[in-house]
C-alpha cells in the first residue's frame, strides 16, 4: 500500500506541475493584445492536439517497459521508443506549426491574424521537436519506476519555465507573443536535457 501510495502521489506532483506550466503559459498570453491573444489562441489548441498526440509512446512506455526482460530486449525497446518519439516529434511539427505557418485560412478567416500565426513558427517548431522526445523519455522513466526523478525534474522545469517567463517579461517590459511561445520551448528543452 505504502509503494502505491507513493508512486501516486510522485505521478500527482508531476501532473500538478506540467498542468501548472500550461497555466503559467495561458496567464502570460492573456497580457496580449486582443488580436495577438486571438492568434495564439488558434496556433495553441492546435499546438495542444498535437502535443498530446504523443501521449501513446508513454502509454506504451509504461505498459511494455516494466514486463521487458532487462538487458537486450529492454535497451531495444528503450532505443525504439526513443526514435518514434523523436519521428512523431517531427512529423507533429509538420502539422502543428506547418498549417498556422503555410495554411493559416485552414484556421481562420481572418487574415489580420495569419502574420502574428506565421511569426512564431520556430519556437513551436522547437517545442515540438522536444515535445515528442519528452513525452517518450517520460514514460521510460516511468517505466522504469523512476518516479521520484520524474517529479522532481518537472518541478525543476515548471521553475525554469516560471523564471524564463518573469525574466522574459522584465526586460522587454511585458509579454510578447514571441516570448509566450518560447515559453514551451524552454520547458521543453528543460524537460529533455534533465531526461
Amino acid at each position: 500500500v505504502f509503494a502505491l501510495l507513493r508512486y501516486v502521489s510522485t505521478l500527482g506532483v508531476f501532473y500538478v506541475a506540467k498542468t501548472s506550466s500550461y497555466l503559467f503559459l495561458q496567464a502570460a498570453a492573456t497580457r496580449l493584445p486582443a488580436a495577438t491573444l486571438a492568434a495564439h489562441q488558434i496556433n495553441w489548441s492546435l499546438w495542444g492536439l498535437c502535443s498530446f498526440t504523443n501521449a501513446p509512446l508513454e502509454q506504451a512506455s509504461l505498459a511494455f517497459l516494466p514486463v521487458a526482460t532487462p538487458g537486450r530486449e529492454k535497451n531495444e525497446l528503450t532505443i525504439a521508443l526513443l526514435i518514434t518519439g523523436a519521428l512523431l516529434g517531427v512529423a507533429l511539427s509538420f502539422v502543428a506549426v506547418g498549417i498556422p505557418t503555410l495554411l493559416p485560412f485552414v484556421l481562420t478567416s481572418d487574415s489580420q491574424l495569419w502574420p502574428t500565426m506565421k511569426s512564431v513558427w520556430i519556437q513551436g517548431l522547437s517545442a515540438m521537436l522536444c515535445c515528442g522526445l519528452d513525452v517518450t523519455s517520460t514514460g521510460i522513466l516511468l517505466g522504469n519506476r523512476d518516479t521520484i526523478f520524474v517529479a522532481k525534474a518537472m518541478m525543476i522545469s515548471l521553475c525554469t519555465l516560471v523564471g524564463f517567463l518573469s525574466a522574459a517579461s522584465f526586460l522587454n517590459g511585458g509579454f510578447t507573443i514571441g516570448i509566450v511561445w518560447w515559453g514551451p520551448a524552454a520547458f521543453f528543452v528543460s524537460r529533455i536535457v534533465q531526461s
